[in-house]
């Protein structure tokens, strides 16, 4: 997933076809138990450093 969105933004893909694109997918987690999520939805706002809802932790650190 991450090299597909990656190859949308080097193409100058805008957000919304990006989010379009995406949403509806499933996408195999390649850490932990590795299920698989289908995403509901993009967060543009939120970045690795950003802080993962009902923890003190950052993304970073959650998935470590």
């Amino acid at each position: 997933m991450h090299e597909f969105l990656m190859d949308m933004y080097r193409n100058r893909k805008g957000k919304k076809m990006i989010e379009r694109e995406v949403t509806g997918r499933s996408v195999l987690a390649s850490y932990g138990n590795h299920r698989v999520y289908k995403v509901t939805g993009i967060d543009f706002k939120k970045d690795p450093k950003s802080m993962v809802e009902g923890t003190e932790l950052n993304f970073i650190d959650y998935y470590q």
